[in-house]
């Protein structure tokens, strides 16, 4: 992360809504929702969500999922 000052991280759901954003981000995302979208707080509930990592570099993006289980 330190390498990629001007990196950038987006989590979407199965929907494809934004549900963390961050730029730059500092690897400190816990689950937890920063969108509007909220369902019962700021924690995410279990499931596949995606994700954008650009370095911020001009290289290509890294996409990927997580599973959250609770």
């Amino acid at each position: 992360i330190e390498k990629y000052p001007n990196n950038s991280f987006t989590v979407y759901n199965r929907w494809g809504n934004i549900v963390y954003k961050a730029k730059p981000y500092q690897n400190n995302w816990r689950g937890e929702t920063d969108s509007k979208l909220k369902v019962g707080g700021d924690e995410l509930p279990s499931g596949v969500y995606y994700y954008l990592f650009d370095k911020g570099d001009g290289s290509e993006v890294v996409k990927g999922y997580i599973y959250i289980k609770k």
